[in-house]
């Protein structure tokens, strides 16, 4: 594939299916730093009267693989993972 030419399905999806470096900022520190956001979110959620924000329980830091420090994954989970996050 050339240029700026249109990649038809099956080229997309086959490159949605290789796996590459993913780039992962991860430590207890940030754990703390969102635990600590949530923690507020959810206060001012209750004086607000609001329901509860559904979340998914025992955060922890993602660990580094044990031949590299960066995992490998396909692209497809980042991009559904980024789909769901609230944005500002």
């Amino acid at each position: 594939m050339e240029g700026n030419e249109p990649k038809n399905v099956r080229e997309v999806l086959e490159q949605l299916a290789q796996p590459s470096n993913v780039a992962v900022h991860s430590s207890d520190k940030l754990l703390g730093e969102v635990e600590a956001v949530a923690a507020k979110d959810d206060e001012e959620r209750e004086q607000n009267q609001l329901d509860a924000l559904r979340r998914k329980p025992g955060l922890r830091p993602v660990p580094p693989t044990r031949n590299s420090p960066r995992p490998r994954s396909t692209p497809t989970p980042c991009t559904s993972a980024d789909g769901r996050t609230p944005r500002p």
